[in-house]
């Protein structure tokens, strides 16, 4: 058996999930709200949150629903929800707490699934059918931290990362701040995965030297250049349509 801070792998392959009690206790195996990482069998990373919730009152009225079809459609008292479902080893997935591949799972009922620990096996099982028990740990050996930062999996923006910011263009300038559109680009620990965006960055009370030292004194005069003349041709092309206007009026 080999032992990792989410999980228990055994040598037949069967795998025991550790989820953290982030609620109150409901009995010895259960608590109101649990979270863990969970890997799945294709080598995903996923943050998993659930919890219980109790069965409608009576929703067979609002639902228009017979009492049998009410109780066929919530047939436990407490049922499964989940809460958040997300890979933590996509830095842009990580840092949003959201994976479009995985929003079946998110924030969804499962009416089918009593909340007890052999109703949180069932729904671990479909992020890996290996999973076949879980345990649960106090709040103070909450490991998903811990974990994350062990394996690499760092959120977007992370310093951790391997990235960089390349500035593309001066958007605005004077003599106190400058606004750039900036191409962002990291990596994970890796490199499976890569991501890049553009976007805006200011920097108030900027030095000159500060940004040279940052990003290369040719690439910013360069932008700077690029802008100066901008500016040039667009106040001469103010200034000359405004002489042509004077021009109408005489």
């Amino acid at each position: 058996m080999k032992e990792y801070l989410n999980r228990k792998e055994y040598d037949n392959g069967d795998i025991t999930i550790k989820l953290v009690k982030m609620g109150c206790d409901i009995d010895e195996e259960n608590n109101h709200r649990i979270r863990g990482v969970v890997p799945t069998e294709d080598g995903k990373q996923v943050f998993v949150e659930v919890g219980d919730i109790e069965r409608p009152n009576k929703p067979y009225s609002f639902e228009n629903l017979s009492k049998e079809e009410f109780l066929k459609k919530y047939p436990h008292e407490r049922f499964l929800r989940c809460d958040f479902c997300f890979r933590v080893d996509i830095p842009q997935d990580y840092y949003h707490c959201y994976s479009k591949s995985l929003i079946g799972f998110e924030k969804n009922w499962y009416c089918d699934i009593e909340y007890n620990k052999n109703g949180i096996v069932t729904f671990m099982q479909k992020l890996n059918k290996n999973i076949t028990d879980v345990e649960l740990v106090d709040i103070d050996k909450n490991y998903i931290d811990d974990y994350c930062d062990e394996q690499g999996f760092y959120r977007l923006y992370d310093d951790r990362l391997e990235h960089s910011y390349v500035p593309l263009k001066v958007i605005h300038k004077t003599d106190e701040e400058v606004h750039f559109d900036m191409l962002y680009k990291c990596t994970n620990y890796n490199h499976t995965v890569a991501y890049e965006e553009v976007m805006r960055n200011t920097y108030t009370n900027y030095k000159i030297e500060e940004l040279n030292d940052k990003f290369g004194k040719e690439k910013i005069d360069t932008l700077f250049s690029e802008y100066d003349k901008k500016m040039e041709e667009l106040f001469a092309s103010i200034r000359k349509n405004k002489s042509n206007d004077e021009e109408i009026v005489k």
